[in-house]
């Protein structure tokens, strides 16, 4: 049976798929190059479904109550800890920057004008994700799987599958879809 950080790196994975993507618009947006808001806003809403939908929303509930629970929190360095906090105070930066760029886009398409602003908020989601995509792979499932036993971990994975069922089956898939077409659009690969 998958282990649940597995689980949320292959969520990672997908998210940094879709990274690259945005990456791609920023890049276009910044060399004056024109950038369908239609597409942005599609490549968002999937990020979103998978970002702050699933794996933060699984981040949350599952697996930082999992972590106060453990035995082995009590023991935990001070400083493992305050990384691991560190990474769910992240969480609000990006939703707070994903919902700043969802604002800019309709911000922009009532004016024109404003393609600057989506510009500077699509770079400052990027930039914050990427940051936080990093914390989380090199700090938090790090220390979760040395805190975390393997009973738990496959547990919390039974748990995060439960959590799955109210979205639906393979309700990633919708997303992976979204920046597969949008990456082959602009001449990426599949991700």
């Amino acid at each position: 049976m998958p282990l649940f950080t597995n689980h949320l790196r292959k969520e990672s994975d997908l998210i940094q798929k879709g990274l690259e993507l945005l990456q791609a618009y920023r890049s276009d947006l910044e060399n004056g190059k024109e950038v369908l808001l239609a597409d942005l806003r599609v490549a968002i809403f999937a990020m979103q479904k998978v970002l702050e939908h699933s794996h933060i929303a699984k981040e949350e509930s599952i697996l930082y109550p999992a972590l106060l629970k453990s035995e082995k929190w009590s023991s935990t360095s001070e400083m493992a800890k305050s990384n691991i906090h560190s990474v769910f105070n992240l969480h609000a930066v990006v939703r707070d920057r994903l919902l700043a760029l969802r604002i800019a886009i309709d911000e922009c398409e009532c004016e024109p004008e404003l393609k600057g602003l989506v510009d500077l908020r699509l770079a400052e989601f990027v930039d914050q994700s990427v940051t936080y995509l990093g914390c989380e792979k090199d700090l938090l499932y790090e220390i979760s799987e040395n805190i975390l036993g393997l009973t738990v971990q496959k547990n919390l994975f039974v748990l995060s599958q439960d959590f799955e069922s109210l979205y639906g089956i393979n309700h990633l898939q919708g997303p992976r879809f979204i920046f597969n077409h949008l990456r082959k659009a602009k001449g990426m690969t599949a991700a």
